[in-house]
């Protein structure tokens, strides 16, 4: 599923949409406004697109950028008025502007940008430099039909929690060993500004759990949340809803009664949003297997 705004979907051309896009680097500009949990009000007024629990899917280069049919853009695609030329030769693909691509300097955004007649000419410059770099920071590796995962390096995601979350929900799937053992934590793949789940730690002497979060911009941020507990025979207990807290602070939960002393499942949403799924149990806690 594209996370992307539906505007933005809508004005590539129909024939790009069936094909898969990938980026050649992480923390693109697309992460950078989609990536985290926002705020429904927000999401609610069609301004914004959202992606409350990214992963990034590494992938060997040589073998994604060699397969059969694969193109290449100099460009964003979400940004076809500018016509972005695509190609499919080596030398094509050898002369994208690679400084631009992988640049990863502090660059004015398009908000600050947006009235360019009250800027100096030396701040005019800046962000149509600013404008060119964010362009080319989208190029795309554009590939025909379907891309298997054999080209799969690695799975990464933004927290201890979320790789929880996600290793539960792979399991749901009947997911095989080897591809959830191909997940890990690899922040340095997200830009990490909304909030996020971070850590879950379960003290079965008190029978509480502290949900930690993470996010450049937690502070001043005022959320909701939905809470299910799920038994292994899959007895589900709704829990009461958290209304307004600060993500820059700790969630404290209490396990029901009825669950203590056995292993179960705690799922959150947060302003509706899937957030945090794992399984607790109160004989150990799992160790989480950095990336190598």
């Amino acid at each position: 599923m594209d996370n992307a705004h539906p505007r933005i979907i809508a004005e590539a051309p129909a024939s790009l949409r069936s094909q898969v896009r990938l980026y050649f680097r992480p923390r693109t500009p697309t992460f950078a406004v989609n990536e985290g949990l926002h705020r429904a009000a927000a999401r609610d007024s069609g301004e914004d697109a959202h992606c409350p629990v990214p992963v990034a899917f590494v992938l060997d280069a040589p073998a994604v950028l060699g397969r059969a049919g694969a193109r290449f853009s100099r460009g964003s695609l979400a940004r076809w008025t500018v016509e972005p030329a695509i190609g499919e030769s080596a030398a094509f693909l050898a002369a994208l502007p690679w400084h631009d691509i992988y640049n990863i300097e502090q660059i004015p955004s398009s908000s600050d940008c947006e009235d360019v007649d009250d800027l100096t000419e030396e701040a005019r410059n800046e962000c149509r430099r600013a404008d060119r770099i964010r362009y080319h920071r989208q190029s795309e590796v554009i590939v025909p039909d379907a891309l298997p995962l054999d080209s799969l390096i690695r799975v990464g995601v933004r927290s201890h929690a979320e790789w929880r979350t996600l290793q539960a929900v792979l399991a749901d799937r009947g997911a095989p060993e080897d591809l959830m053992a191909k997940v890990g934590v690899d922040a340095q793949l997200f830009v990490r500004n909304q909030p996020h789940t971070q850590d879950a730690r379960y003290n079965p002497h008190t029978g509480t759990i502290r949900v930690t979060f993470a996010g450049r911009m937690a502070h001043g941020i005022v959320m909701d949340a939905a809470i299910a507990w799920e038994s292994p025979v899959g007895r589900v207990i709704e829990g009461a809803p958290v209304i307004g807290f600060k993500p820059n602070l700790s969630l404290l939960l209490e396990v029901p009664a009825a669950l203590r002393g056995e292993a179960f499942r705690l799922t959150i949403w947060i302003e509706g949003a899937f957030a945090f799924s794992a399984w607790f149990s109160p004989a150990s806690e799992q160790m989480i297997p950095p990336l190598r």
